[in-house]
């Protein structure tokens, strides 16, 4: 019977399928396809059909509409080996033989030896000299001067997390850096982001914290910073200068204080409470949907005290923790900080004062391998449960802080770090992991025993739900 209205059916298939267990499926329904499991969908309000997202999520106030002023996409090189060292001295290295012979194409740009019709044809292939995106050629027929290393230029960073690095950030030689100089004007500058996920199917959502740029695929795909500050030039009596102010508008300081009756209430709470909800358990799993079809949006509840001290109590966690690896990495003073102990170092002596080639991390034993010598077991379960993005804080570490060299273009990252010190900074981050965990368990506590307050952005209006 074809009349009335048409109706869809839908069988999902796990997440992240290979081609083979899709055809495998396939060929289980394939005798027998009245007995397949098929649920019937339609669409929501937002035009989605699968993988829908709860209704509540739009009664919840927007991050990047109403709490912030400016958000910005992260730093996007599209030359990372290049852009990218642990060390100062090889980054300028690297970074000065990109650009003289960036340099060296202006010139046959000026003499006309290379035009826009021809330039994909003219440009230098070998990546050992120059890294081309369709950005730094474009910049070939822009540009009226030459190029030089700019010490200036030079901006510490976290590539991934506890990976810290140094960045030459540049608008010529970034691909695309989005509104970060509105963030981090200089490399000094001081400010606190808020790191989300970005938005996309399958993205793992979470917030994390720093006070320096992030690569563009610093924990997830893709990720979003929403800052406390943002900076603006003004001029002064000795030329420019940056000023920097909230980048929370004071509209959104008095809905706040409106909605829970508080005139208490600072800019520096909001943001602290903001990344407190985002770090919430129960938020994310609620709404993990929602998350990955738009940018963050939260509630205002009546814990608000609550969940803005630990929100800033795992903010001072994370940052803590950052400041000790970037110490270990750069070879700056430590402050020491609590670690884990109870684990099982196997090494001689001479194998701990070795530099880090490799290092192995084996989740099913939970143990790591370092340069094929050095064993540290033992390691708890809850330094794998608590995730930093797609991964644990000790897997970030384990991949990014150990020598690589870059197959096309031959650069090598090196933090240079002893056996011993990384042996360290894996206690220091398993210590940090079961912190970090107790903090997200008394938010989620906190969350779901809390009440709503509703808020009629037009008028303000305000009730508890």
């Amino acid at each position: 019977d074809k009349r009335g209205l048409a109706k869809i059916f839908y069988k999902a298939v796990k997440d992240y399928a290979k081609k083979e267990e899709k055809f495998a499926e396939l060929r289980e329904w394939e005798d027998k396809p009245d007995q397949i499991p098929w649920q019937e969908i339609t669409p929501n309000q937002s035009h989605d059909w699968i993988d829908q997202g709860e209704e509540k999520f739009e009664s919840f106030v927007k991050l990047d509409e109403v709490i912030f002023n400016t958000s910005s996409s992260a730093l996007k090189t599209n030359r990372d080996a290049y852009a990218y060292n642990f060390s100062k001295d090889d980054l300028k290295k690297h970074m000065g033989r990109l650009i003289d012979t960036f340099n060296e194409h202006l010139e046959r740009v000026w003499n006309r030896e290379i035009s826009p019709d021809n330039v994909e044809k003219m440009v230098e292939k070998d990546q050992r000299k120059i890294k081309w995106d369709g950005t730094l050629r474009n910049w070939l027929f822009r540009l009226t001067e030459r190029q030089r290393f700019k010490d200036e230029r030079v901006f510490p960073a976290f590539y991934r997390p506890f990976v810290p690095m140094q960045v030459y950030f540049d608008r010529v030689f970034n691909n695309s850096i989005y509104l970060l100089p509105s963030i981090f004007p200089t490399p000094d500058a001081e400010n606190l982001v808020i790191v989300v996920s970005g938005v996309g199917k399958g993205r793992v959502f979470d917030a994390f914290i720093t006070t320096k740029i992030v690569d563009i695929s610093f924990h997830t795909t893709s990720v979003v910073l929403f800052p406390l500050y943002t900076y603006t030039e003004v001029k002064t009596l000795y030329g420019t200068a940056s000023q920097k102010q909230y980048n929370i508008p004071d509209q959104a300081l008095r809905l706040f204080q409106k909605a829970l009756n508080d005139l208490r209430i600072t800019k520096e709470d909001i943001f602290f409470y903001v990344f407190g909800v985002l770090s919430t358990p129960s938020y994310v799993e609620r709404f993990r949907n929602n998350l990955s079809k738009e940018l963050p949006r939260v509630p205002i509840l009546d814990s608000f005290w609550e969940i803005s001290k630990l929100g800033r109590e795992l903010a001072e966690l994370q940052l803590a923790y950052q400041r000790y690896v970037w110490a270990a990495v750069m070879k700056e003073e430590r402050v020491n900080l609590p670690e884990y102990s109870n684990l099982t170092i196997t090494a001689d002596e001479n194998a701990l004062k070795e530099y880090v080639e490799r290092v192995r991390l084996d989740k099913e034993n939970r143990e790591i391998t370092i340069n094929g010598k050095v064993k540290v077991q033992g390691i708890p379960e809850f330094a794998f449960e608590c995730k930093v993005g797609n991964y644990p804080a000790i897997r970030w570490v384990s991949e990014y802080l150990v020598r690589e060299e870059d197959e096309d273009t031959g650069i090598v990252w090196n933090p240079m770090l002893r056996v011993e010190e990384f042996v360290d900074i894996v206690k220091k981050l398993i210590a940090f992991s079961g912190r970090c965990l107790e903090i997200k368990e008394q938010l989620r506590e906190i969350y779901e025993a809390s009440n709503q307050i509703r808020i009629v952005m037009a008028r303000l209006s305000i009730r508890t739900v």
